[in-house]
């Protein structure tokens, strides 16, 4: 397996940790949407300079699908689409006013070998959006509620390693895993903090990750009184997740954008779609000449390929 993702400043600590190959874009999230970088990426993909592979795990609808699609159409190499609530209400927004979103919409989607969906709920979105935007025969799409490996992820992993790097010893915690993001809710963990000490003084909200919003946050806990029980630490090596599911305490989860009866449980490592590297590997149809393995790409704002 190999992923392909955009540059990032921490790509160096990151990508030394990882057992796969990560081949990195020279342009960061920010200019991925730009039309010239999403040529380049696909030129990427069908040139010699790329690995040899034999079927796409598309992790982002766009600026990813314009790539993957090149791809296909060029080599005939199978694809799959990986679909989140969020990506997918945006992309029923841009498609409602644009007649090339949606054209492009259905060239990415209606030529996909399979979509994957993080929840029901999302599969049944991504089957109401493929219809909005004019796709009589879709792609099959299948749900693939999130989880996490009980072998890797249990109370034994616990060394005390990350209390004594976060400096908590052994008081009660609030834990958060997710990008630095609004609609993630940390702000809703900080208030639920601060409403706490009072019954529980010893009590440390800790957010693993890092993002836009993590000023707003530094000033809300600030404003609330419990800037020295809140820790931002920054984010996590693939290799350091089976530790924390191991600390105990609370795991904080709120969406803002979500109605109540939407909300699932998700991974416990908040990544930006296939750019994970935990994804399965898929068995789809071998089509194309060149390959041997298949080949992730994904865009996000963290280090994480």
């Amino acid at each position: 397996m190999s992923v392909s993702t955009v540059a990032s400043r921490e790509a160096g600590a990151f990508d030394q940790h990882e057992s796969y190959n990560i081949y990195r874009q020279p342009f960061p999230f920010e200019r991925a949407n730009r039309f010239t970088n999403q040529l380049r990426w696909a030129r990427w993909l069908t040139s010699s300079r790329s690995p040899d592979f034999d079927v796409l795990h598309c992790g982002n609808i766009r600026p990813v699908g314009y790539a993957v699609r090149w791809a296909n159409r060029k080599l005939g190499v199978p694809y799959l689409v990986y679909v989140n609530g969020g990506d997918l209400l945006r992309e029923r927004r841009k498609s409602a006013r644009s007649a090339v979103k949606r054209k492009t919409a259905q060239s990415i989607f209606g030529h996909a070998s399979g979509i994957v969906a993080t929840s029901k709920w999302v599969a049944q979105l991504a089957s109401e959006v493929m219809a909005e935007v004019g796709i009589e025969e879709p792609p099959p799409v299948a749900a693939l509620d999130l989880g996490t490996d009980p072998a890797n992820f249990n109370p034994s992993r616990d060394t005390g390693a990350l209390r004594r790097r976060w400096g908590v010893g052994d008081a009660p915690i609030i834990l958060t895993v997710a990008r630095l993001v609004p609609h993630k809710g940390q702000d809703m963990g900080i208030r639920a903090l601060a409403m706490l000490t009072r019954d529980f003084p010893e009590l440390r909200y800790i957010m693993v990750g890092e993002g836009h919003d993590e000023l707003r946050l530094r000033g809300l806990a600030r404003e609330l009184g419990v800037s020295d029980k809140v820790g931002f630490v920054g984010p996590m090596r693939d290799d350091e997740l089976p530790r924390w599911s191991s600390l105990g305490g609370a795991r904080w989860r709120d969406r803002h954008h979500r109605p109540a009866d939407r909300r699932r449980r998700h991974r416990r490592r908040d990544s930006c779609a296939a750019a994970e590297p935990g994804a399965a590997k898929a068995n789809g149809p071998r089509r194309a000449s060149r390959g041997r393995d298949p080949l992730q790409l994904g865009s996000c704002r963290q280090g994480h390929a």
